[in-house]
């Protein structure tokens, strides 16, 4: 799942179809209301523009803010000599919640899963992982429970960040020694979900 798995439980909200035809996807009433003001722009992705049936087809929620800006390096361009132009593009603005490119997979991700009424997100990643600390955001946004499975790496003052943020979202954490080995903790750990309802 490399990110995100089974998955939050919007019973109460009233379900109805929103722009999926598969049959076991459903967007509740109000979704979008959800959001903080500002979070998603409401951008379609591009590839809906190049392919439009995929928009009846692929869950999809808006989360970010885009398209993202770019900012011209003129300094940069100055220190080091280059005549022509150097520009960064700002995924580090994609949304107001958690920036960077990993917010456009989770608008997908995030739809599948409040579309079949999960209750929980598991993701999987080293133990400084930004895969798992934007996944426990948006989890944490939605009111979904949030594991991660994760796996060691190198410990710098930014791992310990990120222990820290996952902390904050209300992380469970999952750890094994090796990747191999995570894996079968997840199975194990969706097991035990499931048989706990």
């Amino acid at each position: 799942i490399g990110s995100v798995a089974g998955l939050g439980s919007f019973a109460a909200a009233g379900l109805t179809a929103v722009h999926s035809s598969s049959p076991d996807w459903t967007m509740p009433a109000g979704w979008q209301a959800r959001l903080p003001n500002g979070i998603g722009n409401r951008s379609r992705p591009l590839l809906f523009e190049r392919f439009p049936k995929l928009a009846e087809a692929i869950p999809w929620i808006s989360l970010g803010q885009f398209p993202t800006p770019t900012t011209r390096l003129e300094a940069v361009e100055k220190e080091i000599g280059y005549e022509g132009e150097l520009w960064l593009k700002r995924e580090d603005r994609s949304s107001a919640l958690y920036g960077g490119n990993k917010v456009r997979k989770m608008e997908f991700l995030l739809a599948d899963a409040l579309g079949r009424r999960r209750e929980s997100l598991i993701s999987v990643g080293g133990i400084g992982s930004h895969q798992c600390c934007v996944t426990a955001r948006f989890a944490k946004e939605f009111g979904l429970a949030h594991g991660a499975a994760m796996f060691p790496q190198p410990v710098t003052a930014h791992v310990h960040e990120n222990l820290r943020y996952n902390l904050w979202c209300n992380t469970e954490f999952f750890y094994s020694p090796g990747y191999a080995s995570t894996v079968l903790k997840i199975r194990s750990t969706y097991a035990q979900w499931q048989s706990d309802g």
